[in-house]
């Protein structure tokens, strides 16, 4: 089976880690999705149904916000490990070669 080079690019977890820390800001300033459910759905049956589904939906994203924590926090760590692999490579060569580039 031939070698395949594996490329990656700290940066863009960088950025996916960012994004998803945001993402989880976002949710989190969620807290409940309506004030008053029979006004606005104008049916209590309705009504009825927006409090579950509001209730339900409190309930997950707990699980969701810290899913989107860790997720964050693995994105960063993976550019990090990069980042410090890719530097201490470059510090090999430099001092097996006396130069780099």
């Amino acid at each position: 089976m031939p070698e395949r080079d594996i490329r990656v690019d700290p940066e863009a977890l960088e950025e996916l880690a960012r994004r998803l820390a945001r993402l989880k800001d976002e949710f989190e300033g969620q807290e409940t999705l309506m004030e008053d459910y029979e006004a606005t759905a104008g049916h209590r049956k309705v009504a009825d149904k927006l409090e579950d589904f509001a209730d339900n939906w409190s309930d997950k994203r707990g699980k969701v916000l810290e899913q989107l924590e860790q997720l964050a926090a693995m994105a960063a760590g993976a550019a990090t490990f990069y980042r410090e692999r890719e530097a201490g490579l470059a510090t090999q060569i430099k001092d097996a070669t006396g130069h780099f580039g």
